[in-house]
């Protein structure tokens, strides 16, 4: 399984949105992450902390205590949490206050050979993104992201010769006009590993953002329509499409999370919108689902348009990893 596909595509693999590129935005952007959801510039006192739990399911399709070649996978229960701050970010042209998102997954597994289990790997995946307000549509200024990832070894004789683990870095940075990036791709796992930054070119039509603030920049969208955008694959060091199918809307009953310590009244109901995204290209691989809480009120919104549940399948076909919000603390802006 890569972790970089459970965080991006997590916080997941890659992902991206909005933020225009010579033109004008397609799609209004508002600062639904506050109670009052017409804040655009004035983030003083931003703080905001989620806690999701992360629960591995099986493949229906595929015997739960064997799969191809006798080779299993399985996860424990793991955490992703994420914390967004105001924070004045260096920039080109002075120090403007913008966002810090910061987002950790924890992982647990283990893989069976032929019946026969291995020892435990702990994989994780450390983000963090500095970003410029709603005003300025959430440009992206700097992006780190940090992975360590164990992946199945097909073919295999010996259960602990049956995994190997990736462990690498990159950084992401952009010019102020979003003309260009430059991205650079270290694999700890050498000592003469190349860090010369490599540039890439942006376009200028659509939506633009970085990777790791695709999560929470969805939660500015008003999900009532298909939208689609770019972004950087860091990894591949390209400008990547993403899609996203029309929102559906849905109502939540007994969601189990707690909001600033305290529990939701039994029978709560939640409003909600439910979207996949994927990339636009050959082989996408499986669409991620997402689910976030509906607006309640551009001037009380009470759940912030927080991300609710997510869907990311596991490298190849060996399951599904489901995010669920257990606790939100949120600001009171």
């Amino acid at each position: 399984m890569k972790l970089r596909r459970i965080a991006g595509l997590a916080a997941a693999a890659p992902l991206v949105l909005l933020a225009a590129c010579g033109g004008t935005p397609a799609t209004p952007l508002s600062a639904n992450w506050y109670r009052n959801t017409e804040i655009s510039s004035n983030l003083s006192g931003t703080e905001e902390s989620l806690v999701y739990s992360v629960t591995f399911l099986p493949d229906k399709e595929v015997d739960p205590t064997i799969s191809s070649e006798g080779l299993r996978m399985s996860y424990d229960t793991g955490e992703y949490t994420v914390r967004l701050n105001d924070e004045s970010i260096p920039w080109e042209s002075g120090t403007p206050q913008g966002y810090h998102l910061h987002s950790e997954l924890t992982m647990t597994g283990r893989v069976a050979l032929d019946g026969t289990a291995g020892e435990d790997f702990h994989d994780s995946v450390v983000s963090d993104v500095w970003f410029l307000s709603v005003a300025e549509q959430l440009r992206p200024v700097r992006s780190e992201k940090t992975v360590v990832s164990t992946l199945p070894m097909m073919g295999e004789k010996d259960v602990a010769s049956s995994t190997y683990t990736y462990r690498y870095r990159y950084i992401a940075t952009y010019e102020q006009d979003l003309s260009k990036s430059y991205v650079v791709y270290d694999d700890l796992s050498r000592e003469d590993d190349d860090l010369t930054p490599k540039e890439i070119k942006l376009g200028k039509s659509g939506l633009f953002f970085d990777n790791e603030q695709i999560l929470f920049v969805i939660r500015g969208i008003d999900l009532n329509s298909s939208f689609s955008f770019r972004t950087v694959n860091p990894v591949s060091r390209k400008e990547v499409k993403l899609t996203a199918g029309t929102p559906t809307a849905m109502t939540i009953t007994g969601a189990a999370f707690t909001v600033n310590g305290a529990a939701l009244p039994e029978g709560t109901e939640v409003k909600a919108n439910t979207c996949s995204i994927s990339y636009d290209i050959a082989n996408p691989g499986s669409p991620q689902e997402l689910t976030y809480a509906a607006v309640t009120s551009p001037t009380d919104n009470a759940y912030r348009s927080v991300l609710l549940t997510m869907e990311t399948a596991v490298y190849n076909s060996y399951g599904t990893l489901q995010y669920a919000l257990k606790q939100a603390v949120f600001n009171d802006k």
